[in-house]
């Protein structure tokens, strides 16, 4: 019988019993040279067949809670000033899409900067989580930007009279049921930037 190692196309891996953090290159039948750190550290698969360990989805589910709690800080921090200017100008509307703007910047802003300097977002570091590319390593920030380009679309969606809330009920909800399926639990915006949210 064929083991299921032998099926594995050649490439590095982590190879039981080695250090954690290392990989070395499997070319298709056998093990060659020596145990090397994985590139950028990150997070590997100690079962032997490569890759980040997919983060379970409550825990998932979880950090994006506490992630929604910083997301209404920073509204509120920006929904503040913007009521006071509400009271004493007559350019209501102008006021109102300054404000929702800069909190859309505010909420990029956040993600990008935590995810490519901290691994994660706020909820996912408190929770032992880190995006990090397939085979673990660290993401760089062209592909923070593509990850974080669908809440720009989602906030945009947002102004859209009628279609924007069907699209903010459907759009989280196709995520969360992504996050429940398939071997890597990539949601969309994963998928986009070629990203997994894994356990540290």
């Amino acid at each position: 019988m064929t083991d299921a190692r032998d099926r594995q196309p050649a490439g590095w891996y982590y190879a039981q019993g080695d250090p954690p953090g290392t990989q070395r290159y499997w070319d298709g039948s056998m093990w060659q040279g020596d145990a090397q750190p994985v590139p950028g550290g990150g997070c590997r698969d100690p079962s032997g067949h490569g890759g980040a360990v997919p983060a379970p989805p409550v825990r998932r589910i979880a950090a994006r809670v506490i992630d929604i709690a910083v997301w209404v800080m920073i509204a509120t921090a920006v929904a503040i000033p913007t009521g006071v200017a509400l009271a004493f100008s007559e350019q209501d509307d102008l006021i109102v899409t300054l404000g929702s703007l800069l909190i859309a910047v505010l909420l990029i802003v956040y993600e990008l900067v935590m995810v490519t300097t901290r691994g994660g977002t706020i909820g996912k570091r408190l929770l032992g989580l880190s995006v990090v590319t397939p085979s673990g390593g660290v993401v760089d920030t062209p592909t923070a930007v593509r990850r974080v380009a669908p809440l720009l679309i989602y906030l945009l969606i947002a102004r859209v009279p009628v279609l924007g809330p069907i699209l903010l009920f459907l759009l989280p909800l196709i995520g969360l049921v992504m996050v429940f399926v398939g071997r890597a639990r990539q949601t969309p915006w994963d998928k986009l930037a070629g990203t997994v949210v894994a356990n540290d």
